[in-house]
């Protein structure tokens, strides 16, 4: 079947960058399920964006092949009256078979069970001109683009994610017939907005304008009229520019991706500041460059220097010195205004900033963030007493006292009032580090401080440090604890105060360090910081477990998971490493891992008839089979008492595997002496409980 190349580019006033590439993504889907959907399958696509241009590439069948097919409906009983009139379920078959209600027959259907009369209809299409369809799949691919941000313009225009200017649509070089936003699509382009303007044809507001021969040439045309649409190619340029001008480790790549789609033509500056700002912390600057402006540093075998790299996007030979200036005159301005934040900050100590959290609102009806701040404290030191108990060999504990911890938990949220954090919110704890050590902390103080808001993101560094460890898991359990009783309660959709990013983080932590906690009781004492009794505490641990569970599905079989989930809380890190011991052995051997875990189901299905007595009387025992059980069941048990990992539980039970399968071949449990039969299941009990307590429910395991 002949092929078309196709292309589509929308045109529209500057999208945020941010969302050009959902946006992208979510017309490229649009196009390809509506295409394949009409049996026109797109192939060879090619998506490509900037920030006033969405544009589809791809190669389309020319024809949509006809078909001739029969389809039997609904039985005629249902579907028509007495007196043949044609009944709702005539009338939707006759709708969904695209044929007229006259055109309805009535047949046997020989696929029909009872052999019933039911509808019959016989469809028969004719091969049809894709281009001929495109124009309704394009309206419907853009209608349905999800929009993140939406607005009007004009008479009655929009709602859509920006005004458009114009509209592109070809196939081959043929232009297709449809309307966006009442502009009709047309084979004209626009080029640069600023670099086109000294362009010999006449120009617009949106830059000169120009032809598109056709979609197989929309690339390079583009390109010669100053716009690099392809955005991999321009990311490519912004990055081989920075490898030049500063240490690769220094190169962000979210702002690598967000300035990809500012630009249509970057050009890379460089520009400098007084060095004199150097007295600043470097993350301040930084921050300052790359948050507000853009910028990326400039840094130099791990020195950050006074320089910095613009990519700029309408540079010529004759404005370039212009644009370093102007851009150096606006980095000058807002470095002025931090240095005189961390001057003004440093006039006092950092504890002295505590007084004003109680001025700050943490949530509506939940008080101050020094309110919170206190509680911080509490559940801090209860935190230390929990984890040293449960860890009493852990190095990294045994490094940190109960006053380090207490220190950095008083200061923790001091610097939220600062100066320099009201400016740059997302030196949060940053600022309070170094602050904490200008005001006579200790480096151990400070270095909590700055680590208790770890992690920031899924992937972001983790907390190195025990105190940062404690006071973080204390803040995250409090705003967690909080919102539940604030009904502030997250959804699938929905989490603005960050929840499940909270719950991952303290996951994450105490799995990272191999630390024990009582997560179930630790959440209980914050209940009890609050003073509050516990409303929504079902829906918060119902939804702590899902989380648990999804930190632990791209590693380990949805059954392993959860087999072992059921207590979870009660220790995260035996529960993962249970986790890890069954895929383990699941994969490395997988005969024993059956032979194991069909003992383990048996023995509870059977133990389940148990009359509930607990010892077992070996008196009892008739056959030999029974009594070389029982004792390898006792070996077992008083191993198990000293065994201390999941793996060694998994190696001492996988050694009843043998004994117990000659129990089952040879003593029938259900004896007609009920004496007998008590003594037997309560040894199968025994055992239930031997397995089930040490590495979760077997029930929920599936083998081959």
């Amino acid at each position: 079947m002949s092929t078309q190349d196709f292309l589509l580019e929308l045109g529209t006033e500057e999208i945020p960058a941010r969302f050009v590439e959902t946006l992208l993504k979510a017309l490229g889907q649009n196009l390809e399920t509506l295409c394949n959907k009409q049996g026109i399958p797109l192939n060879n696509t090619k998506s490509l964006a900037t920030y006033r241009r969405l544009a589809i590439i791809a190669e389309i069948p020319t024809l949509k092949p006809g078909r001739k097919e029969s389809i039997y409906g609904p039985p005629a009983d249902i579907a028509q009256d007495k007196d043949g009139n044609w009944l709702p379920p005539a009338q939707g078959f006759a709708k969904k078979a695209g044929v007229t209600i006259d055109q309805l027959q009535v047949k046997a259907n020989p696929k029909d069970k009872a052999n019933r009369e039911c509808l019959y209809a016989e469809i028969e299409e004719k091969d049809q001109n894709t281009i001929d369809l495109l124009p309704a799949i394009i309206q419907e691919a853009i209608a349905n683009i999800p929009l993140p941000i939406a607005m009007k313009w004009g008479s009655a225009r929009g709602p859509f994610f920006r005004p458009v200017h114009w509209i592109v649509a070809l196939f081959g070089s043929e232009v297709i017939d449809v309307e966006i936003q009442d502009k009709q699509a047309r084979n004209i382009s626009y080029g640069h907005r600023f670099l086109t303007q000294n362009d010999t044809k006449e120009a617009s507001a949106s830059g000169v304008t120009f032809e598109i021969a056709k979609p197989s040439l929309y690339i390079e045309t583009l390109r010669k009229h100053h716009v690099i649409v392809d955005q991999a190619e321009r990311e490519n340029t912004i990055r081989e520019a920075l490898a030049k001008e500063t240490d690769a480790d220094s190169i962000g790549d979210g702002l690598v991706k967000e300035v990809t789609y500012l630009v249509e033509q970057p050009v890379p500056l460089v520009g400098a500041f007084d060095k004199r700002y150097l007295e600043i912390p470097d993350e301040v600057l930084i921050l300052s460059m790359a948050k507000h402006q853009k910028y990326f540093p400039k840094v130099k075998s791990g020195v950050l220097t006074n320089q910095f790299v613009v990519i700029a996007d309408s540079v010529t030979d004759t404005n370039k010195n212009n644009i370093i200036k102007g851009n150096e005159k606006v980095l000058h301005a807002r470095l002025e205004d931090c240095r005189f934040f961390w001057d003004e900050d440093q006039k006092q100590p950092l504890e002295a900033f505590n007084k004003n959290l109680d001025n700050i609102v943490f949530q509506q009806n939940m008080g101050t963030v020094g309110d919170k701040s206190k509680r911080i404290q509490k559940a801090s030191e209860w935190l230390f007493e929990q984890f040293n108990q449960a860890n009493p060999d852990n190095t990294l504990i045994q490094q940190t006292d109960l006053k380090t911890v207490q220190r950095t938990a008083t200061l923790a949220k001091a610097d939220l009032t600062t100066q320099m954090v009201y400016e740059l919110p997302d030196l949060q704890g940053v600022m309070g580090c170094f602050y904490a050590i200008k005001s006579g902390d200790s480096v151990m103080v400070g270095q909590g401080i700055e680590e208790h808001y770890m992690p920031k993101g899924d992937s972001a560094p983790l907390p190195e440090t025990f105190q940062g460890i404690i006071v973080g898991i204390a803040d995250k359990l409090d705003t967690i604890v909080a919102c539940y009783e604030n009904n502030l309660i997250p959804t699938s959709s929905k989490d603005p105060h960050g929840i499940r990013r909270a719950m991952l983080g303290i996951i994450r932590t105490l799995n990272y360090h191999n630390l024990n906690l009582d997560l179930d009781a630790a959440i209980t004492n914050t209940y009890t910081t609050w003073q509050k009794e516990p409303a929504h505490r079902d829906q918060l641990d119902k939804f702590f477990t899902q989380r648990f569970k999804q930190s632990l599905k791209d590693k380990y079989d949805a059954d392993i998971i959860e087999a072992v989930s059921e207590n979870w809380a009660q220790n995260i890190a035996q529960t993962q490493a249970k986790a890890e011991t069954l895929q383990t052995e699941k994969t490395s051997n997988p005969d024993q891992y059956k032979q194991l875990v069909e003992t383990a189901v048996r023995i509870h299905r059977l133990a389940q008839k148990a009359n509930g007595a607990n010892t077992v009387n070996e008196s009892l025992f008739k056959e030999s089979t029974e009594k070389e059980a029982f004792a390898s069941y006792q070996k077992v048990a008083a191993t198990l008492k000293t065994v201390t990992t999941p793996s060694d539980a998994y190696t001492a039970l996988a050694s009843l595997t043998q004994p117990m399968t000659s129990y089952f071949n040879d003593i029938l449990v259900m004896d007609k002496d009920e004496a007998i039969q008590s003594n037997r299941l309560t040894f199968l009990n025994s055992l239930k409980q031997l397995y089930f307590s040490q590495l979760g429910n077997w029930e929920q395991l599936v083998i081959q």
